[in-house]
């Protein structure tokens, strides 16, 4: 009898021991009580100095955050250079430093990686829109966006271009990436109608003339103009030039800084994104310690590489498993407004539709 007691103490042990050792494994934590992070950024080619300013966020949050905590972050950047298989090698380095938790940037930079995060059991921080193809298959939920997806903004906006704005018929001229299909098909869904005429161009074109002249033959209510990069811009400067008189829409990035230096004419525009109202007194801390510390002022990129560190940080705080701190994530501030997960990983922000007033401000249309 004793011998069997013994014999159950001994398996209680090793379970107990034995389940804390694959932990440490699983997790990759150390006696130095520091959490390794891993940065899969874009730093060289096209949109570097959108990688390089996320980057500055996320450095900006661990310097913050090392100051006032016991437990200290340590961020690894890799660059992965917007292509699949940089990005597949980032990752690599970034799984033999041992980290225990990954940010990706880019949403090149996703697919190529989402079967490694699955598999190396990961638990990842997306930044970018375009990602909720991989969200589907996101099995065992190790895959966290924290940027408001392009499909609940483009519902939002069609549903209150159908309902309010009373468009009917209408147009898409989106990028051609994940982000704009998944923007616009958000749209289609929200205005329960299907477009008249769905054109698409590169981030890089110069000239969207000619898909804008094929949207207009369709003498569309409204136009649904959705992207990034050099071709969103012109296309909006040049739909203005055209003289189109109906509805212009838009997603977040008509108030982006880009857009703001470039598009001669965004009057009038309506546009959805998440409700950040309440967060101007973080916000304001965040440009300024920003501004002391680069000497330049903060882009939406920098501010979700901010966002991201925080975040994990809260996750943290919620337990010593970082995916299920993730997961039990509530009212969180943010950027880009209060962040709940929703069961498969994707933001539940709430959503407002604004207007670009005259003198460049956006002025909020619906709640």
């Amino acid at each position: 009898m004793r011998k069997f007691i013994w014999g159950l103490v001994i398996v209680a042990v090793v379970a107990v021991f034995g389940g804390r050792a694959w932990y440490l494994n699983q997790h990759k934590e150390n006696s130095d009580n520091v959490i390794k992070i891993g940065l899969l950024s874009f730093n060289s080619g096209m949109y570097a100095d959108l990688g390089i300013a996320l980057d500055n966020g996320a450095k900006l949050a661990v310097k913050e955050i090392n100051a006032n905590s016991d437990t200290k972050l340590q961020l690894m950047i890799e660059d992965g250079k917007g292509f699949a298989k940089d990005a597949i090698n980032a990752f690599h380095k970034l799984d033999t430093s041992k980290m225990d938790v990954m940010i990706i940037a880019g949403e090149n930079q996703v697919p190529p990686v989402a079967p490694l995060i699955e598999s190396k059991r990961i638990p990842t921080i997306l930044t970018s829109v375009g990602t909720l193809t991989f969200m589907k298959n996101n099995k065992d939920k190790f895959m966290f966006l924290v940027n408001p997806s392009a499909q609940s903004t483009g519902y939002a906006m069609g549903e209150y271009a159908k309902k309010e704005l009373n468009v009917k018929t209408f147009g898409i001229l989106s990028v051609a990436s994940a982000y704009g299909q998944e923007s616009a098909g958000g749209f289609i869904q929200g205005m329960k109608e299907q477009p008249a005429i769905w054109e698409k161009y590169k981030e890089t074109d110069l000239d969207s003339r000619a898909q804008i002249t094929k949207i207009l033959a369709t003498n569309p209510d409204g136009v649904y103009i959705v992207g990034y990069g050099s071709g969103y811009t012109n296309a909006l400067n040049q739909i203005k030039e055209q003289g189109y008189k109906g509805v212009i829409m838009s997603d977040y990035t008509i108030s982006g800084q880009e857009a703001q230096e470039n598009v001669k004419d965004k009057a009038g525009i309506f546009f959805a994104e998440a409700d950040s109202r309440n967060n101007s007194a973080r916000l304001n801390r965040f440009l300024n310690a920003y501004r002391a510390e680069y000497n330049k002022d903060a882009s939406y990129h920098a501010r979700l590489g901010y966002d991201s560190i925080y975040i994990i940080a809260e996750a943290l705080k919620n337990s010593n498993n970082i995916k299920e701190g993730l997961e039990k994530i509530a009212n969180f501030d943010t950027f880009s407004g209060k962040l709940t997960f929703n069961n498969d990983g994707t933001p539940n922000f709430p959503v407002v539709i604004k207007q670009m007033q005259p003198d460049g401000t956006a002025k909020v249309v619906k709640e």
